[in-house]
């Protein structure tokens, strides 16, 4: 359906078979013209969780130079997406940032309206009125990628939970921009998935999702509204592969 909201979706086989093989995208991140470290999307290949197939996916951030003075950064997420499904299973977070540690792991039984949370040292808590479906932030992005057809003016609405907290998550597709990549000009859809509290890179403020307006949605541009600034990850090097840290 163009120009609306997307009820009905067809699936981009293209897209299920290179996650399922693997593939690995690794941004330059800046705060305005400072240098601030590396941001690397990776999809690990197809494993299997509680009897599930399951796309593995990770995203690892780290601060790098003069900027990890300034606020230090290694955080690594986890998230395993159940194939036939769509839907998350696990969702896990090692954050290390300014100084701090934090750990969690989120076992997800959407079909039975759940999730169990663990952290060390923690008894395990289970949250009850999940969503059928729900996604966690990570597994968010793929499932967008996942989609077949995407135009400006769309909207998808994702059952979400994370943080002990469910919604219907709004991604719009909210215009069409070309960027420049090492001098190749690249058609880009421009996504803003409107997350209530954290997203992805534990920032409240705004986000927006530069993904090529082609057959394979490659995140490309990521911007988020951080207190200090704007945080700007552009593509570097980008490969459909599983490459190992």
């Amino acid at each position: 359906m163009m120009g609306g909201l997307l009820l009905l979706l067809s699936w981009n086989t293209g897209v299920e078979a290179l996650l399922g093989g693997g593939e690995t995208i690794v941004m330059d991140v800046h705060f305005g013209f400072l240098y601030a470290g590396e941001l690397v999307l990776r999809s690990h290949g197809l494993d299997t969780l509680r009897g599930r197939e399951a796309y593995k996916l990770s995203l690892f951030a780290k601060t790098a130079g003069s900027f990890g003075w300034v606020y230090s950064v290694a955080d690594w997420i986890y998230s395993w997406m159940d194939t036939a499904r769509r839907a998350s299973l696990r969702y896990e977070k090692d954050l290390r940032e300014g100084g701090k540690t934090y750990q969690r792991v989120i076992d997800y039984f959407s079909e039975d309206s759940f999730a169990v949370y663990t952290s060390p040292g923690k008894a395990p808590d289970t949250v009850r009125g999940v969503p059928p479906g729900a996604l966690d932030p990570l597994a968010v992005f793929y499932y967008v990628r996942l989609v077949d057809s995407l135009d400006v003016g769309d909207t998808l609405f994702l059952p979400y939970h994370v943080d002990h907290r469910s919604s219907i998550l709004p991604v719009r597709v909210v215009r069409r921009d070309t960027l420049v990549l090492q001098g190749v000009p690249m058609p880009t859809l421009v996504l803003k998935p409107e997350f209530e509290g954290k997203n992805i890179l534990n920032t409240s403020g705004d986000m927006f999702v530069w993904i090529t307006d082609d057959a394979w949605r490659i995140p490309v541009q990521i911007t988020a509204k951080f207190f200090f600034g704007t945080l700007k990850g552009r593509l570097k090097r980008y490969s459909p592969e599983y490459e190992a840290p």
